[in-house]
């Protein structure tokens, strides 16, 4: 779990769960993060999951429907041919196989789609305070993801 020590709440959270753990006698590993720039790949991830919970969907929903077949589909769209036919099939691209460029062009576009399409707000790269925001919701939320 990810706390954000700048803000009173969370602090009391913590607290509290740190109670429960003493209660129980839990053995417990604290570990502070220091914040820092994202990779295209964890920057990703996290919008989609901020995304996803937002619209209330899986991750993994909004990365395929969203994402692969609908924004970004002149990137994602491939064809892969059957291992025992021959026969083309149609085959979205993995996120692993995109190059830098393309990846940048997939989060630009996401971005746009999200705030003018489904009217939600995703941080920037640059907008650190916002990433940690996002970061604690959506680790505070991944079981819905």
């Amino acid at each position: 779990m990810l706390y954000d020590l700048t803000k009173k709440t969370e602090v009391d959270r913590l607290k509290q769960w740190l109670l429960e753990q003493v209660k129980k006698c839990n053995l417990v590993e604290c570990k502070a993060k220091k914040q820092g720039t994202l990779s295209q790949n964890n920057y990703f991830h996290l919008i989609v999951s901020y995304f996803a919970l937002q619209y209330g969907e899986t991750m993994e929903y909004i990365k395929v429907e969203f994402v692969k077949k609908c924004i970004c589909k002149e990137i994602f769209k491939t064809e892969r041919a059957n291992r025992v036919t021959g026969e083309l099939r149609p085959a979205l691209r993995s996120w692993a196989d995109l190059d830098k460029e393309e990846r940048t062009i997939v989060i630009n576009k996401f971005i746009d789609y999200a705030a003018k399409e489904a009217k939600i707000r995703l941080p920037q790269p640059e907008d650190l305070a916002y990433l940690k925001e996002v970061r604690v919701e959506v680790e505070r939320n991944k079981q819905y993801l």
